[in-house]
């Protein structure tokens, strides 16, 4: 599969180029975000934190994090930045339809830059879910940030160029297909004196509708739907939303 580690995506250039593209006072902003529903001392677990920029921001500011991924590489590197700030984060390689933490471990669980979706069969998107409210403690929350499927049409354009400098830009290309709600993705890296590189990738989009019934199904309830990392309430031209679900009472 195309998340997998060792890929043409989730690898070193593709975290060079999210940092040339993405500034740093963007994380900054949404934990200040996530911020406002955690309590002092939360015990946080933070699923496919690639290299923990939201996790090493929220362990700098005094919360119990761990965090979650798939790729070796990305955990090395959010380990070696935890540590030369000095910041304690329990670094794990999991896979999140299998979590290996016990029942009611965790405060609140992040799924956050749309790191929901990547599987190919339905079911497993579900089976993330149920192990998000397994090791939720009894009114933890989850806090899940997506594209979602009408942002998605909304905002739709078929090609989108990404300048990072004159000798280096993406030139993206977007699908949608339509039986899998899936929208598929073709990146060109062109780099001045390079050979230009060509990934493909496939992310499931729902609903906001279909959102709130993956976490019906796991008995956890949706408390607000949020138009980005902002309070303000999701609407048509809203480019993201952000779940608030809770675990209910025993």
């Amino acid at each position: 599969m195309w998340y997998k580690p060792g890929g043409k995506i989730f690898n070193k250039e593709y975290l060079s180029n999210f940092n040339k593209n993405v500034p740093k006072e963007n994380t900054l902003q949404e934990v200040d975000f996530i911020e406002k529903f955690l309590k002092p001392k939360t015990k946080i677990l933070d699923l496919a934190c690639g290299w923990g920029r939201h996790a090493i921001e929220l362990g700098a500011r005094g919360y119990e994090v761990t965090a979650l991924d798939l790729n070796p590489f990305y955990l090395n590197v959010g380990k070696k930045e935890s540590k030369r700030r000095g910041i304690s984060i329990d670094w794990v390689k999991g896979d999140m339809r299998r979590l290996p933490f016990k029942n009611n471990t965790f405060d609140a669980v992040l799924i956050l830059s749309n790191s929901f979706g990547y599987f190919e069969k339905e079911e497993d998107h579900q089976k993330v879910i149920n192990e998000v409210r397994r090791v939720l403690k009894f009114q933890g929350q989850l806090i899940l940030d997506v594209m979602y499927l009408e942002s998605f049409f909304y905002h739709f354009k078929p090609e989108v160029k990404v300048q990072f400098n004159k000798n280096h830009y993406l030139f993206i290309r977007n699908s949608f297909d339509f039986l899998k709600s899936r929208w598929r993705v073709e990146e060109v890296d062109f780099r001045h004196s390079k050979k230009p590189k060509k990934v493909r990738y496939s992310i499931r989009l729902f609903s906001i509708g279909e959102l709130n019934h993956l976490c019906k199904n796991a008995n956890l309830t949706v408390k607000k739907v949020y138009d980005g990392f902002s309070f303000k309430p999701i609407n048509l031209k809203s480019a993201r939303c952000t779940i608030i679900a809770r675990k209910p009472k025993i």
